[in-house]
């Protein structure tokens, strides 16, 4: 989970704050109503999705 607070972020909000997290995070987006209420956002990022690492080896080519 992230959540983000912001000073203004009323102002944010009434200038386009609401479409911009629809557009571009509605993959991570929540309900309103399962929001920290202590924040003015919060998404649910999952890191199961993310690439693996892989270990180093010193003879390995830098394009890898």
């Amino acid at each position: 989970m992230y959540s983000f607070k912001c000073n203004n972020s009323a102002i944010l909000f009434e200038n386009g704050g609401n479409q911009l997290l629809e557009e571009e995070y509605a993959a991570f987006s929540h309900p309103r109503s399962e929001w920290d209420p202590d924040y003015d956002v919060t998404l649910s990022i999952s890191t199961a999705d993310f690439p693996k690492t892989q270990k180093v080896k010193k003879n390995m080519p830098e394009e890898e």
